[in-house]
């Protein structure tokens, strides 16, 4: 099983971080191992299907997850949780939380736990994975920067 977790404080209010992060349809315009994602199901207004294609060197796997946000428009509190359905992962947990701070800025917590269905990929695959995970809020802060100026 391989685990990460990062916590950050990023100079973007609160609604705008979520935004972000719960717009995955656009993963693949930033994060460079994100190939394809779509939402192939709305279940409701906070909850989706995902389905994302990642590659990397000679690696590419297909995976669809459940996502489910919490956010109330003017909330000091967001949260967003994505979870395993279907794909090369006996399971995957991952976790962001963001929180309003001082100065409008937000502070977000990122959780990612995962294990591989199979010993290749989890060998292989750990590392891939652990080298995305320890980028994930820097890119998004990075797009952040992009979108939102500063």
């Amino acid at each position: 099983m391989f685990s990460y977790d990062k916590s950050k404080i990023v100079a973007y209010p609160l609604d705008k971080v979520f935004k972000l992060v719960a717009d995955v349809e656009n993963y693949p315009e930033f994060l460079p191992w994100c190939n394809k994602l779509k939402i192939t199901d709305r279940i409701s207004d906070n909850e989706f299907i995902a389905e994302m294609t990642v590659g990397f060197n000679f690696i590419s796997e297909k995976f669809i997850t459940k996502v489910t946000t919490d956010y109330v428009d003017g909330a000091k509190e967001a949260h967003l949780s994505v979870k395993h359905v279907d794909g090369p992962f006996n399971f995957l947990d991952t976790d962001w939380k963001f929180a309003s701070t001082e100065y409008n800025c937000t502070k977000v917590d990122f959780a990612i736990k995962f294990e591989f269905a199979s010993q290749l990929f989890q060998t292989v695959g750990s590392v891939f994975f652990a080298s995305a995970c320890e980028m994930m809020v820097d890119m998004f802060e990075k797009r952040a920067h992009k979108i939102y100026g500063k």
